[in-house]
């Protein structure tokens, strides 16, 4: 963990840096020490947004208020990238696959100062598991109806769809048996930064339901 503090200004270590991360990314409960080592990464303007990227993924599995508050902040602050604010405000949700109090509260101040880039994507992430066939994700979103009703988008016009190609959007598509009750959820993140034609990277990912049971057995990223 030490080596992850002291490297992480020095190009020519980040390759270690970023096995060091995603060896932190498989562990499912993260010592103090580790924790500490992620926040280095994170507020350190020095970092790379690949390490960055990566850092962020490891804060589920952390189970760390303090590093939780971090995200926060990137996903707030206008001056960070929009590929990496996207991953911030994904990491909030999938840390308790909902959000909290506080994250809500830095959601609507987005919404409410325009942040045109970051709210575009949340609209269309919000939009996504709201109207989910499975219930375990629409059920479980439901006191996002307040943001839902705030981003009165039309997903369907034209234009919309036009736009969608330039931004960092979510799209998902779903289908419940009731009768079986069984169903299946296949998901895709695209990211893009500012002045960047291709995506920085994109997320796909699959959940399954069956008997009231939530099983998240696929997940691939492919950064660009």
């Amino acid at each position: 963990m030490d080596y992850i503090s002291e490297n992480v200004n020095f190009d020519v270590h980040e390759e270690n840096l970023k096995f060091a991360l995603l060896a932190l990314g498989n562990i499912n409960q993260l010592t103090p020490i580790a924790v500490n080592a992620i926040e280095s990464v994170l507020v350190d303007e020095r970092a790379t947004n690949p390490l960055k990227t990566i850092a962020l993924t490891t804060i589920p599995q952390s189970g760390s208020l303090r590093l939780r508050k971090i995200a926060r902040e990137i996903l707030n602050d206008e001056t960070n990238p929009e590929d990496i604010r996207v991953l911030a405000y994904l990491t909030l949700y999938e840390t308790q696959t909902s959000f909290t109090k506080e994250d809500l509260q830095v959601i609507n101040e987005l919404f409410a100062r325009n942040d045109t880039k970051i709210s575009y994507f949340i609209g269309t992430h919000i939009h996504g598991i709201r109207n989910s066939a499975l219930p375990s994700i629409r059920l479980g979103n439901q006191h996002l109806d307040e943001i839902y009703n705030l981003t009165a988008m039309n997903f369907g016009a034209k234009g919309e769809k036009v736009q969608a190609q330039r931004q960092s959007h979510f799209m998902e598509f779903s289908y419940y048996n009731e009768y079986l009750e069984m169903g299946v959820s296949f998901s895709i993140t695209v990211a893009f930064s500012s002045g960047c034609r291709q995506p920085i990277y994109s997320i796909v990912k699959l959940v399954l339901e069956i008997n009231g049971v939530r099983y998240d057995p696929i997940e691939v990223r492919k950064s660009n």
